[in-house]
């Protein structure tokens, strides 16, 4: 099975160089309150500064400079010496949060020269030979001497970032190398690749000369959420290029374990190729899991033809392009997966029958109980901000801030098409529109074969494994609703409004309103038979 897990250790070569430990803390970042202070023995900070945030130098804390997190060459630095950072945050709800850390510079690392001194003034002409071949066989052992490398100071920004600075120094370099990173929480036993835990920049080869590199690691908060305490860095070098790991653009599916319930600080996620033993459509991943299906980027005519069964003057057909692939929930979100996240099940009728009802899809929630009443409220505006509290901010910060969100109105029809262009997504089309039709019965929970929501996955998926995007309950989308203004690439629907598209249908509607193209509005106010279910766009 291609399954990509989170902590699979791996063999490293004896070569490998270990730092000495430094405490790492691979949780999310708390929101900052108060003020903060922490001693840190550190080489330098990354250039480029922190977005969003003040930064001031100073080596006397009343008075305060810029600075502006260059490394140690900073001339105004002077070396072994103690400088105070006050770091004033502008980007939270509470402008007014400073946090002090005291910083002490060391010097750079020296490099030490060996120097021979040969007194063959006091040497028989038989010695002075001696000592040639001697140091020949030296010289030739010298250029024979494999690239060899050494770790210096390693340490973890703290406390608003999560990165981990890594300094390692390259000698002997007589051919281009390429660089290993590993770390280790239990000084090598058990030894784990960076680049499939995180991200690395900077120096990380080539290399094709002597001299003293820094790389910047950046975890992976959602499989290293767990991992704290004393840390190594190992670094050792490999002659050809190590292989890139894998991305999630590789996998068809992401799982998220919600199995620790809404109290858990963190909720593991997996990517895999394969479709599991029994397949996706069971209990397990309608309640203590979700499972999402990758939708490659591409092109479609979204809407409908006027000739279509139910078809709606608001349905015009134009052609959208969507340039980014993202992962789509392949069940609406059920009410025990909800549970699992907030706490709180809103469906008020399940809460006399639960838990006969944990299977079914979530309904009564507002736009706001998905996103917020404040940045959450106007995509358009707020972009993919959603507010504290929300539904989707309390499952980004549990997986590591993965960007969770509703899909746009045109990823939804995009997903929900998987390339047909049919009225239904099973390649046939509505037939029968105020009365029970046969093609409809096949992939949707409506009024003519229902009169109320039922389990998720309890109808036909479409050719992408997704099921219920006709009928069941329907879903919030992010955009307002409004007009088609015509061929779009990733459009996002107007600025403001004051209705939000739904889209799909639901459990007590006709056949027309459950059709792929079927556009429906809600003011977004917590109501019966609407749910949601969600994405996630990848770069």
């Amino acid at each position: 099975m291609a399954l990509c897990l989170c902590f699979a250790a791996v063999t490293v070569s004896a070569d490998v160089v270990w730092s000495s430990a430094f405490d790492f803390d691979g949780s999310e970042i708390v929101e900052p309150s108060g003020t903060v202070n922490k001693q840190l023995g550190v080489i330098a900070y990354p250039e480029g500064g922190l977005d969003g945030r003040e930064i001031f130098f100073t080596d006397d804390p009343n008075d305060e400079g810029t600075f502006s997190w260059n490394y140690i060459n900073n001339p105004s630095f002077v070396e072994n010496s103690n400088y105070t950072l006050k770091e004033t945050i502008i980007s939270y709800d509470a402008p007014d949060v400073t946090y002090t850390r005291v910083v002490h510079i060391l010097p750079e690392p020296a490099v030490f020269v060996l120097l021979g001194v040969v007194a063959a003034f006091f040497l028989r002409r038989r010695a002075k030979s001696i000592l040639i071949v001697l140091a020949l066989v030296s010289l030739g052992s010298i250029s024979a001497k494999a690239t060899t490398v050494s770790v210096g100071k390693c340490f973890q920004m703290w406390p608003f970032e999560r990165k981990v600075i890594i300094n390692y120094t390259i000698s002997d370099c007589s051919q281009e190398e390429y660089i290993n990173f590993y770390y280790t929480t239990d000084n090598g036993e058990s030894s784990y690749d960076l680049r499939e835990h995180g991200s690395l920049t900077g120096d990380i080869g080539p290399i094709s000369a002597n001299g003293n590199y820094r790389v910047i690691w950046t975890p992976d908060t959602s499989d290293m959420a767990s991992v704290k305490g004393k840390m190594k860095i190992g670094v050792d070098v490999y002659e050809e290029e190590p292989p890139e790991p894998p991305t999630p653009t590789t996998y068809t599916y992401m799982v998220v374990d919600l199995s620790e319930g809404h109290e858990a600080a963190s909720y593991p996620v997996t990517y895999t190729d394969e479709i599991p033993e029994g397949g996706w459509n069971v209990d397990e991943y309608k309640t203590s899991k979700m499972v999402f299906r990758l939708v490659p980027a591409g092109t479609f005519s979204m809407g409908s033809p006027s000739g279509e069964k139910g078809h709606n003057s608001t349905e015009i057909q134009h052609t959208v392009t969507l340039t980014k692939p993202y992962y789509i929930g392949i069940f609406e979100v059920t009410q025990r997966q909800y549970v699992n996240i907030t706490g709180n099940n809103p469906v008020e009728f399940s809460k006399t029958i639960w838990p006969d009802s944990p299977k079914y899809p979530v309904e009564n929630v507002s736009f706001a109980d998905i996103r917020g009443s404040d940045q959450g409220s106007n995509w358009t505006a707020g972009g993919h901000n959603v507010d504290m509290g929300s539904f989707l901010k309390t499952l980004r910060s549990r997986t590591g801030d993965l960007a969770f969100d509703l899909p746009t109105e045109a990823q939804w029809e995009y997903a929900c098409r998987a390339n047909t262009t049919t009225s239904l997504n099973s390649g046939e089309n509505v037939v029968n529109l105020d009365e029970a039709d046969a093609n409809t019965d096949e992939v949707a929970v409506y009024a003519q074969n229902s009169g109320s929501e039922k389990a998720v996955g309890g109808r036909l998926p479409n050719s992408w494994g997704l099921y219920d995007m006709h009928g069941n309950v329907s879903e919030f989308v992010l955009d307002w609703y409004a007009n088609y203004t015509g061929d779009e690439t990733d459009p996002k629907g107007p600025v403001t409004g004051t209705t939000h598209v739904t889209r799909g249908g639901d459990f007590e509607m006709e056949a027309e309103y459950c059709r792929s193209a079927a556009r429906l509005g809600s003011d977004g106010t917590a109501k019966n038979r609407i749910g949601f279910r969600i994405i996630l766009e990848l770069d």
